[in-house]
């Protein structure tokens, strides 16, 4: 999973964001409604963002 995406951080506005992995049965859920979870490797901070 380490591949980098061109999306910014909403808490920093880095642009050094990969995907995350899904924890949990919701977040599984979340998949069908293309939402990917990201996280931030300047702040560390997690995120959602629609899939594009």
């Amino acid at each position: 999973m380490d591949e980098k995406i061109e999306r910014p951080c909403p808490k920093c506005g880095s642009r050094e964001v990969s995907r995350s992995r899904r924890h949990g049965v919701g977040e599984r859920l979340l998949k069908f409604l293309m939402i990917v979870p990201f996280r931030c490797e300047v702040c560390n901070v997690r995120f959602f963002q629609w899939a594009l």
